[in-house]
């Protein structure tokens, strides 16, 4: 497994030591898994709190947020890994 695919997985058990120390050696914060979900959604679906507070992933989400009201302005529906 590549350090993208144990940091998703560390994200989808709300794993946050984990998935910062991943995050460090280089893990792919955009990557998306079979189902087009990101560690991002991951964490969400997880509830984790405290992973969705590592630095790296708190301001993924907010730019992955303000880029979805934009696109959603320009009238497109579907952004893929959300």
């Amino acid at each position: 497994m590549s350090a993208t695919d144990h940091f998703q997985l560390a994200a989808s058990q709300g794993k946050a030591n984990a998935v910062e120390v991943l995050l460090k050696q280089g893990a792919d914060i955009h990557a998306v898994n079979n189902e087009d979900r990101n560690a991002l959604y991951l964490a969400a679906a997880k509830n984790s709190l405290e992973t969705l507070k590592v630095r790296e992933l708190y301001v993924h989400t907010y730019m992955y947020l303000h880029m979805y009201a934009h696109i959603l302005c320009m009238g497109k529906k579907r952004i893929v890994g959300f």
